[in-house]
């Protein structure tokens, strides 16, 4: 997922909640929304070390820092909607944490 400088810099600011950097009026749910269908890409890209296009229960325990293996398997087992073993990309969007699950953390 290649992102240009000018671009990171816009969704650095959306994401920090600040202001849109072409514009400086706060974030519209449409660049808010784009913001949060990026940050799950790289973060899913970013986990898939293999390049399968899936994340395997080893890939998804290291993206979410998880080192109990029971917990692991218990978390890895929602976001495997189908039970195929591995998680594919929507599978991984549909159960991602938004920006607002995170805040109330």
């Amino acid at each position: 997922l290649g992102v240009d400088p000018e671009e990171a810099k816009a969704l650095s600011m959306v994401s920090k909640g600040k202001t849109n950097a072409t514009t400086g009026e706060a974030p519209s749910a449409a660049e808010e929304a784009l913001e949060e269908v990026r940050r799950i890409s790289l973060v899913f890209e970013g986990g898939d070390q293999d390049g399968s296009g899936d994340l395997s229960e080893e890939e998804f325990a290291e993206i979410f820092s998880l080192e109990d293996e029971e917990d692991a398997k218990r978390k890895f087992a929602v976001f495997d909607e189908n039970g195929d073993g591995k998680i594919q990309r929507a599978e991984f969007s549909r159960h991602f944490p938004t920006n607002e699950d995170i805040r109330t953390y």
